[in-house]
């Protein structure tokens, strides 16, 4: 009798010890699936780093980094509205973060006479045609009379009939804002083709309306617009190589001989491309700059000026600021109150 209660409960101890190893993880008969969350985590996604699959923790660094582009946009926010309000004249200036495709817009569709800004354009169509096969760079270009108008270049000095390579054309119509070469580069494309390229491009506000140095144009209504948020849009589709030939484009932005608002005082690493604009009362100035924490588009437009040396002054304080502030370690954000 003693010994059958004993092999009952040695056969019910056993029973007991295979029950709970059953409940143990891995030693199922069968693989156990893992639990999936019903509610996505939310994983922030910076440019530069491996997306970290759906479902997982957050990285904190990815979480600190995402925080720190936030605070420095908050930065920017703040310098460009210091310079707006000691600026003499009226400004339309837009922001972009390019590797997070943050912006900040500040009357940015507002629009203003273009200058040499409309130059974009011409470029822009230039190289387009360059890589469909329509023209070549080498291609020689001849210089008539009519083309040969006064203000920025040195080609106005030439006589008619002498002809330049459309590379030569396009590299002086940027770096020393040539008005012949441009009214050369104009002829050749149209009015009408560059105004389609606007519309191609998605620059809603930009149009081109007379000729660059037409100023009896604008009395007659006729004059050429673009808008800050156009050109930045511009520069940025440049820093992302949407553009065609962007890396001829920028490497010619690059050698741009005026430096006194974008890239005023930067360090000689600096790599900046941008084009400036300016006319009585008019200054422009837009770029893409690549600094310590990547690269942004600045575009700063304006009217109504009404000192010329203090506005050059505001806007290259403002593009020195952000570029101190893209160059520098920010400190970390302090966390919100709930």
């Amino acid at each position: 009798m003693e010994r059958s209660l004993k092999a009952g409960r040695d056969t019910l101890t056993r029973w007991l010890i295979f029950a709970v190893l059953l409940l143990l993880p891995g030693c199922g008969g069968k693989n156990q699936r893992p639990q999936i969350s019903s509610t996505p985590v939310a994983t922030p996604i910076v440019v530069g780093t491996t997306p970290v699959p759906s479902g997982t923790p957050t990285p904190k660094n990815m979480v600190d980094s995402t925080a720190q582009r936030e605070l420095t946009m908050k930065q920017v926010a703040e310098a460009i509205g210091k310079a707006r309000n000691r600026f003499p004249g009226n400004t339309g200036i837009y922001f972009i973060d390019v590797e997070s495709n943050m912006s900040l817009d500040y009357d940015g569709d507002r629009q203003f006479e273009s200058a040499s800004l409309m130059k974009m354009v011409v470029i822009a169509e230039l190289y387009r045609r360059i890589q469909m096969g329509k023209l070549e760079l080498e291609q020689p270009l001849v210089l008539k009379q009519h083309q040969i108008v006064g203000g920025s270049g040195d080609l106005k000095g030439q006589e008619p009939g002498v002809a330049f390579p459309l590379r030569v054309l396009a590299e002086k119509m940027i770096t020393q804002s040539d008005n012949t070469a441009t009214q050369m580069l104009t002829d050749l494309l149209t009015k009408e083709a560059l105004n389609k390229s606007t519309k191609n491009l998605g620059l809603t506000g930009t149009t081109i309306n007379r000729d660059i140095y037409d100023f009896a144009a604008i009395d007659r209504g006729q004059d050429n617009y673009t808008t800050a948020k156009d050109m930045a849009l511009l520069m940025k589709q440049l820093a992302t190589e949407e553009l065609a030939g962007s890396s001829d484009i920028h490497a010619i932005l690059e050698r741009q001989q005026r430096n006194d608002m974008i890239g005023a005082d930067f360090p000689k690493d600096v790599r900046v491309a941008h084009k400036t604009g300016e006319l009585t009362g008019i200054l422009h100035d837009v770029g893409v700059v690549y600094a310590g924490k990547g690269p942004y588009v600045l575009a700063m437009l304006s009217d109504g000026v009404t000192n010329k040396a203090e506005a050059i002054d505001t806007f290259a304080q403002l593009s020195k600021e952000i570029l101190t502030l893209y160059q520098s370690h920010s400190p970390s954000p302090t966390p919100s109150e709930e």
